[in-house]
């Protein structure tokens, strides 16, 4: 899922570090408890703060998905509190460039630590995650990058999961009793557990399809392309995909997107393919779901 802007998170510590000499063994599962926030401008892209919770959870149930394969110990994350859009945060937690429309996400990190501190509805969180509709830096670095989730899709790497397995186990080796304050769980109910569903529950492909802002402006007439209203303007354009290196058919965790130019002489279209979103059920029984475009014999809870 896309937010359109930057997330900003930073892990905050719960106790602080005292050697205490007990043992404390790593647990097999830890969940780490987020609290979400979002600024000024994002909350004006949901109708209400229900769908904006909604859009968190479900965040996060889809990253969920991608670290499935971490073990000892293995991560969940949940979202136990959502930052309501009437109690001020923008102006107070986050800090802007020079041209004051852009998010300086640098220097945020620091004035949103030092906001968080002083608040004490933060405090049982492990994690703080803005969502910020402020825009993102102009260029990219070698510290920075754009993740096109239709093209790049993330995947968490073994180098991954090692270098955070070895974070988690340097906690308990060097403070015990601070590494089992951080692993429990300080909240028992969760925001995620009332909105678990993943990607594909809130997002209509059709809708995806003519809301994409990939398609030229004047192409007018959108869809997926085996919609009624759209197929008969493109012949057979999976010989199209064909001939240009592409499956006709991926699979079902794929969609194709047309749209199509209505000039009154020809039709010329325009094409995208995308992964199906997280979620999609799958399979001969349609008992699978879609993950990062392949077709995954695993739930939410797995």
């Amino acid at each position: 899922m896309e937010s359109g802007g930057v997330v900003l998170s930073f892990v905050w510590g719960v106790v602080a570090a005292t050697a205490s000499g007990t043992s404390y063994e790593i647990p097999e599962e830890i969940t780490f408890q987020v609290y979400v926030a979002f600024d000024n401008v994002l909350h004006t892209h949901f109708s209400n703060t229900n769908r904006a919770t909604q859009y968190t959870s479900v965040f996060f149930n889809a990253i969920n998905l991608h670290f499935r394969k971490m073990q000892n110990p293995r991560i969940k994350f949940e979202v136990v509190m959502f930052h309501s859009q009437y109690i001020p945060f923008t102006k107070l937690a986050l800090t802007l460039d020079d041209s004051k429309y852009q998010l300086d996400a640098t220097s945020s990190l620091g004035s949103l630590y030092n906001f968080t501190r002083t608040k004490i509805q933060f405090e049982p969180s492990d994690i703080v995650f803005v969502f910020s509709g402020l825009g993102a830096p102009s260029a990219c670095t070698p510290n920075f990058g754009k993740l096109e989730g239709n093209f790049m899709p993330f995947v968490l790497t073994d180098c991954a999961m090692d270098a955070i397995r070895k974070f988690l186990q340097n906690i308990v080796k060097n403070d015990p009793y601070r590494a089992k304050e951080c692993f429990r769980r300080r909240y028992q109910l969760s925001i995620s557990q009332y909105y678990n569903g993943l990607p594909s529950s809130m997002v209509d492909e059709e809708e995806f399809c003519k809301s994409s802002e990939k398609f030229a402006e004047d192409y007018r007439r959108r869809g997926r392309c085996e919609n009624e209203y759209i197929k008969p303007f493109l012949g057979d354009y999976h010989l199209f995909l064909e001939s240009r290196g592409h499956p006709a058919d991926p699979g079902p965790c794929y969609f194709d997107c047309c749209s199509v130019k209505l000039d009154g002489l020809t039709y010329p279209y325009q094409l995208m393919r995308y992964f199906a979103f997280d979620g999609k059920p799958c399979g001969p029984r349609k008992d699978q779901i879609c993950v990062l475009s392949q077709c995954a014999n695993i739930t939410t809870s797995t």
